[in-house]
């Protein structure tokens, strides 16, 4: 983030102090011993990662956003995981590759309505319209 954008200043802040809190729990889970202890300090930093990934994707941090998605559990943040790295990758224009990760969470997630959201942005950007507008149909059943 060397550059940042005047217009997200109150995202570049809140990102600091997200990270700020993820580091400390990092620690603090290097020290604990406690199992189940353990299992909620991991649980803290998934969540904190997510709150990053999506604020660096509504700052217009693709990459960054992207790469933090990934490291995200499949198990615990599936849904949200597709749908993020999905998102990042519409927005840095690698549209197919967007859509096949879309695609696949909605294979694990059929009821989702975000995924069939997300992919009807899909088609929209790559001005398949009617596909779009098959997806966003299908969101609103």
């Amino acid at each position: 983030m060397a550059y940042k954008d005047p217009r997200f200043v109150e995202i570049y802040e809140e990102i600091k102090e997200l990270t700020k809190e993820l580091h400390r729990v990092q620690k603090e889970l290097g020290r604990e011993k406690n199992r189940a202890i353990k299992r909620k300090l991991e649980q803290k930093i998934g969540d904190l990662k997510w709150d990053i990934a999506c604020s660096l994707l509504n700052c217009g941090e693709y990459a960054k956003a992207l790469a933090i998605y990934q490291s995200l559990s499949w198990r615990t943040y599936g849904e949200e995981k597709y749908i993020g790295i999905g998102r990042a990758l519409l927005e840095m224009e690698h549209y197919a590759e967007g859509r096949r990760v879309l695609e696949k969470g909605l294979k694990r997630f059929p009821e989702s309505t975000l995924l069939y959201i997300s992919m009807g942005i899909a088609y929209h950007l790559e001005e398949y319209d009617h596909v779009a507008l098959l997806y966003y149909k299908h969101a609103l059943q």
